[in-house]
């Protein structure tokens, strides 16, 4: 039996199951999309989604900015936060040996990144995050003025 299959149920015979290296897509009501992936071997399993683009952020690495963690709510699990560089766009990914996790508490899992893809993608969307922005530049600008200042004060 497949990684996949063991925690999703059975496939139906006329499902076509996934090339290695290919993703299965599930679709949830909350228009969350997450790809769970095996890898070759069937021993290693992804569980990742795409929550939207930072784009203000996107040019200030040349190279992938990933943060790893084990997973707080679930043991031999691990998560990563990933962001692309030029395009900003940001992952969530979820990792873990095929034995890590059983079927029952899959769909905890499901439930806990999509509720953490929601998170994200509200922040990601928010007015706020640009002005946050915004005001970071503005006071690395305020900082350069006060040393302008300085200068002109006698000693």
């Amino acid at each position: 039996m497949h990684a996949i299959e063991y925690l999703i149920g059975p496939f139906s015979p006329s499902a076509e199951f996934p090339q290695p290296g290919q993703p299965w897509v599930l679709c949830r009501n909350d228009g969350v999309t997450l790809h769970l992936l095996a890898d070759g071997s069937d021993e290693q399993l992804m569980l990742g989604s795409s929550p939207g683009s930072a784009e203000d952020y996107a040019n200030l690495s040349a190279s992938e900015w990933r943060h790893r963690l084990p997973h707080p709510r679930f043991p031999g699990l691990t998560s990563t936060i990933a962001v692309t560089p030029g395009t900003g766009l940001l992952r969530l990914i979820d990792e873990w040996h095929r034995h890590a996790i059983e079927r029952h508490t899959f769909e905890a899992l499901v439930e806990d990144h999509a509720r953490r893809h929601l998170q994200w993608r509200e922040l990601l969307e928010s007015p706020h995050l640009m002005r946050d922005a915004e005001e970071d530049d503005m006071f690395e600008n305020d900082e350069d003025e006060d040393e302008d200042e300085d200068e002109d004060l006698p000693e």
